[in-house]
């Protein structure tokens, strides 16, 4: 276990204090806190700075993420997220989570879609925009919820790729982000959503010692922060280690 895992045990089952809101937290909220410096999305566009997307998509009634990811200098990263919900119910969702989604619609931190279901077309044309919008160099997506509008962007030539979350590819993604939080060379604007995201992730650790995201049995949401180790994952890999959706990503033994 690195350092943090260590201190997040002893706290837990000596003290029997928990770090934040989780018994096995990812990082500590106030290092975190540290990155919340503006991400200027307009200087980005304005100089289309190479740029990574990654894609969350949820079941019907949950929260979607879309992250794009910046290098950030030489090993940093700089992000911003995009958060659809269904706008029928979005109150009683929130109350349900504790956190107050009316309120992050209204200040713009979520996109409402028409329903009581995430609206996928929605979705789509909001990456779409994106590609059109910044320099895209992959939009990585899960196959779980996402084949089907991979399928889409492939026809129309843009470029999806396949990323699933089991531990072949989520192991190296957690490393690679929490080392940018640690070391403090990770930006995220401060997002209230994003936040909540991070600190509700708990660690799931197999026998190997290979980590993974998980929200617990709290069922608080992870979804922007799952999306955004995928965007900087493939980030960190860069033009060089570009996958295509016939890469090792697809093979089935990986599968979450």
């Amino acid at each position: 276990m690195d350092r943090i895992e260590i201190k997040a045990a002893f706290l837990q089952f000596n003290l029997n204090r928990w770090l934040d809101q989780t018994t096995s937290p990812f990082v500590e909220m106030h290092v975190y806190d540290e990155g919340a410096h503006e991400v200027d999305l307009e200087e980005l566009e304005m100089v289309q700075a190479p740029c990574w997307l990654g894609v969350d998509l949820s079941k019907n009634e949950d929260l979607t993420c879309v992250v794009a990811a910046w290098e950030d200098g030489q090993d940093g990263y700089q992000v911003h997220p995009w958060f659809f919900c269904p706008e029928d119910n979005l109150r009683a969702r929130g109350e349900r989570h504790g956190v107050d989604y009316v309120s992050w619609a209204e200040e713009g931190f979520i996109i409402p879609t028409p329903g009581n279901t995430v609206d996928l077309r929605a979705v789509e044309a909001h990456v779409r925009e994106l590609c059109a919008r910044f320099n895209v160099r992959e939009i990585a997506f899960d196959p779980t919820y996402g084949r089907a509008m991979m399928a889409n962007m492939i026809e129309d030539a843009l470029p999806a790729v396949e990323f699933r979350q089991g531990w072949v590819t989520m192991a190296p993604a957690v490393k690679e982000l929490e080392r940018a939080i640690i070391g403090r060379r990770f930006r995220h604007g401060g997002h209230p959503v994003l936040r909540w995201n991070f600190g509700n992730v708990q660690m799931h650790i197999d026998q190997a010692g290979n980590r993974s995201f998980h929200k617990g049995k709290s069922g608080n949401k992870i979804d922007g922060a799952v999306a955004t180790a995928m965007a900087v994952a493939r980030a960190a890999a860069g033009e060089e280690k570009l996958v295509t959706s016939a890469s090792w990503f697809d093979d089935d033994m990986w599968t979450a």
